[in-house]
């Protein structure tokens, strides 16, 4: 009993002479703290802006122009709102021979044939597209393709419900496209006079030279006052007929007798960069001319046919009002007092009206 009351005590004495005993210092390891390190150099990474947009395709004869009026506002945005470097169809046409035309031609949306094109025009992204009929709605779809490796980047589509929500279908696209390949937007200019279809009126005032020629002809004086109305219809994106109708209002050197000649003309222009703010053009048209006025002392009136030539630039920096510098020369057969030709050279500066 004795031993075991002390074995006893031993065991009740062990918990106490360890809760007795100090606690060890608990000691924690601080890294050190990492040296700070220098910042490296900047790297700017250069986005390919180079690409080329191809014709969009029309599904069916009458998407024909929808699918041209697509290309050129499609491409017009890339250029100009997000900095794209474009390589145009008629670039395309020269750079490459015949046989790569045709083969491009049948590429479709075959991802490595067109980017072998890509490749040999030097373009990093192509794009390609078709507009078409889907019940009443019209669809646009365009594709992006990276020349260098042959896949496609992006595939967008429109759906809308006519051509008027055309402008507005063609720009999603074109930002889609743009995001897709990296592009930044810039600062958006302000929309430019829309060539889509539809009436133009041309305001333009001016200076008629006309020379008389002939046996007996008279010496007109060289700044004779013109006014010319002229309204139009944009059939295409660059093409538009018109009616024209002006008069000038010229003297004689000699007499001071006044002259009105006025050419009545229907002709056409075509517009070589339309989607830009600036579009140079040229045109032509045929028509009658109507002589009045006293010329050497006689009553004269007169009429005769009367062809045009005339060559401009247009600048549109609002959807529906621009401006105009023209130069022109009318040819028309008179008869009057011993003259038998009037020829007119005009340079007018305008104000042209989109409805």
């Amino acid at each position: 009993m004795r031993g075991m009351a002390a074995f006893v005590l031993v065991a009740l004495a062990a918990p106490r002479a360890h809760a007795d005993a100090p606690a060890a210092a608990s000691t924690t390891a601080t890294a050190p703290a990492p040296a700070p390190t220098k910042p490296g150099p900047t790297v700017t990474v250069k986005i390919d802006r180079s690409m080329v947009v191809l014709d969009f395709v029309a599904q069916a004869p009458d998407d024909a122009h929808r699918a041209e009026v697509t290309t050129t506002l499609v491409s017009a945005r890339l250029q100009n709102v997000r900095g794209a470097k474009l390589i145009t169809t008629s670039d395309v046409r020269n750079m490459l021979g015949v046989e790569k035309q045709k083969k491009l031609l049948g590429c479709n949306e075959d991802s490595s044939c067109i980017a072998e094109i890509g490749g040999a025009l030097g373009a990093r992204y192509i794009v390609s597209g078709s507009v078409g009929k889907v019940g009443s709605q019209i669809l646009l779809s365009a594709a992006v393709t990276d020349s260098r490796t042959a896949r496609s980047v992006q595939r967008l589509a429109q759906t809308i419900p006519d051509e008027d929500a055309l402008p507005a279908a063609a720009a999603v696209l074109a930002d889609g496209i743009g995001d897709a390949v990296g592009l930044a937007k810039t600062e958006e200019p302000a929309a430019p006079v829309s060539t889509e279809r539809g009436f133009n009126l041309d305001v333009k005032l001016g200076n008629a030279l006309p020379v008389l020629t002939g046996q007996q002809h008279e010496s007109l004086q060289t700044f004779n006052l013109r006014l010319d109305l002229e309204l139009g219809y944009f059939v295409t994106a660059q093409v538009s007929p018109f009616l024209g109708a002006s008069v000038a209002l010229a003297k004689s050197s000699s007499s001071g007798e006044t002259l009105q000649f006025i050419p009545v003309l229907l002709g056409a222009k075509y517009y070589f960069r339309p989607g830009t703010p600036w579009q140079p053009y040229a045109g032509g048209g045929i028509g009658l001319g109507f002589l009045a006025g006293k010329l050497t002392g006689d009553a004269s009136t007169n009429t005769s046919f009367t062809v045009t030539g005339v060559g401009g630039v247009a600048y549109l920096p609002w959807r529906h009002v621009g401006f105009n510098v023209e130069a022109s020369a009318n040819l028309s057969g008179l008869n009057i007092s011993g003259s038998g030709l009037l020829i007119a050279f005009n340079i007018d500066a305008g104000v042209l009206f989109v409805f």
